[in-house]
């Protein structure tokens, strides 16, 4: 039969406070048997939306997450680099980058956010995105 085309989905039936969402951004190159690194940008909002259904399938409201979290990866290689991260203070929505004992305020954001569209783009990324109204990890978002 051969390889067919085939769609791989993942649907969450219960919304956790935190969506952490890791990207692979690596690929494994069959003709250097070694793990490749992808640098093509990525398009980030300052809102992520997760559609949901309830137990009989029907469609109910989908849950809303707001980017607070973007780890990027500096390096030509999947086997060494740098991280920085692209963190909000969570109590009062401002921005700091932490690279390794620096930390930098960010005014306008993460570094590759576009003010005027919400839009950020990255070429390696870790998000960690809270819902909506969640003002720390510890406390429950109202659903």
């Amino acid at each position: 039969h051969g390889l067919q085309n085939a769609e791989k989905t993942t649907e969450i039936v219960e919304p956790p406070n935190v969506l952490n969402l890791q990207l692979l951004r690596y690929v494994y190159d069959m003709t250097t048997w070694t793990k490749k690194k992808l640098k093509s940008k990525i398009k980030l909002s300052k809102t992520i939306t997760v559609p949901r259904k309830d137990n009989d399938g029907k469609d109910v409201d989908p849950e809303e997450y707001v980017l607070t979290c973007v780890l990027n990866h500096f390096g030509q290689s999947a086997y060494q680099g740098h991280y920085v991260c692209e963190a909000m203070d969570w109590s009062n929505g401002v921005w700091w980058k932490a690279n390794d004992d620096e930390l930098t305020f960010l005014p306008n954001g993460p570094k590759h956010l576009d003010s005027d569209t919400g839009q950020a783009s990255s070429s390696d990324i870790e998000i960690v995105a809270p819902q909506e109204g969640t003002t720390s990890p510890d406390k429950k978002a109202a659903t």
